[in-house]
């Protein structure tokens, strides 16, 4: 392995590579229930999926490789680790046109309020994209949680079941390595880097509320219980990504090191 490459990016290239083998069966062929997605959450959800399925932008995914391969360039497994999340995430986006299709909704562009967000976040560098990856999959696994919880449609709730085990798997791959982007600063940035964090998430998160609080509401749970549900989650990767104790975050370094191609957070490979 070379010096500069990160230990773990050869496990993550792996599972990449072996999970588009490891699809989910979704029959779409099977009759559409009178209430595909249960009573009262139809209007909402369907709004949702259009959001956060449809309209992917992918110029700006192209510009984060670009950006990764010319900053990391003696780590290539790393590189096509993105290069393989994102067409996860255009997968996700087909299974999003292909269940708004089942519902009869139509699909949508991205908004040019996404566009100039796009825009304005790439300069900010590679850890600040893969943070606002990680916490829109924090807060979008909770989305989909509830959905799955309403849907009656089995070929929706198939739908969900793969998305939701994808982003799990995104949200520990990103997890590690800004943990490992983090592994250099020093006690000051290290705690203004948790500050900015819990910033960031708090307007994700809000932002999610206000946008799909009437398929929060839908999916039988109220705004409330959302925002303490996504904050246990984030709380969690938090700990484990810029710990307070300086012992846990070596601790997690050397199990990388140690353990390269164990599962996520120490699980047995």
């Amino acid at each position: 392995m070379n010096q500069r490459e990160w230990s773990r990016s050869r496990f993550w290239l792996c599972h990449f590579l072996h999970n588009r083998h490891e699809r989910v069966r979704i029959g779409w062929d099977a009759p559409i229930p009178g209430a595909p997605l249960g009573p009262g959450c139809a209007p909402s959800a369907a709004r949702w999926m259009r959001r956060a399925l449809g309209g992917r932008m992918p110029e700006a995914r192209r510009r984060l490789i670009a950006a990764a391969a010319a900053g990391l360039p003696e780590d290539p497994a790393f590189v096509q680790c993105l290069r393989l999340l994102v067409k996860e995430e255009h997968y996700h986006a087909q299974l999003g046109a292909r269940a708004l299709r089942r519902l009869g909704a139509p699909e949508v562009r991205p908004s040019w309020g996404r566009r100039l967000w796009q825009h304005v976040r790439h300069p900010l560098g590679l850890r600040f994209e893969l943070s606002i990856m990680l916490l829109s999959d924090l807060v979008d696994l909770n989305l989909y949680q509830r959905v799955q919880r309403s849907i009656a449609d089995p070929a929706l709730g198939a739908m969900c079941a793969q998305i939701i085990r994808d982003k799990q798997a995104h949200a520990a791959f990103h997890t590690e390595r800004l943990t490992l982007e983090y592994a250099d600063f020093n006690f000051l940035r290290r705690n203004l880097r948790r500050v900015r964090l819990r910033l960031m998430f708090a307007l994700v998160a809000l932002g999610a509320l206000a946008m799909h609080q009437g398929l929060i509401r839908a999916s039988g749970t109220g705004g409330r219980r959302f925002l303490q549900d996504c904050g246990v989650d984030f709380a969690a990767t938090l700990e484990r990504m810029v710990p307070y104790r300086r012992d846990a975050l070596l601790a997690a370094l050397l199990n990388q090191r140690k353990n390269p191609y164990s599962k996520p957070f120490g699980g047995n490979g």
